[in-house]
């Protein structure tokens, strides 16, 4: 049982060794998402219109895309 935990401890460090750092720009971020806008024919409960408005928020405030991502009628 000792070797093993041995074993896992080594296998572990000589990959922590391995891996490289992954960082995201804001940027690169914001290019890659759009504010959520559902049809006029979706059917959303007050709980969805809600949580869509959130997010649509945090992308605005975060990558200033246009006001229209704040739009969610109700």
């Amino acid at each position: 049982m000792r070797r093993l935990k041995l074993l896992a401890a080594a296998l572990s460090l000589t990959l922590i060794g391995c891996s490289k750092d992954i960082i995201a720009t804001s940027a690169g971020v914001c290019r890659a998402i759009e504010p959520i806008r559902p049809s006029r024919k979706d059917v959303l409960t007050q709980g969805t219109k809600e949580q869509i408005a959130g997010t649509n928020a945090v992308i605005l405030s975060s990558c200033g895309k246009g006001p229209e991502a704040q739009r969610v009628s109700s």
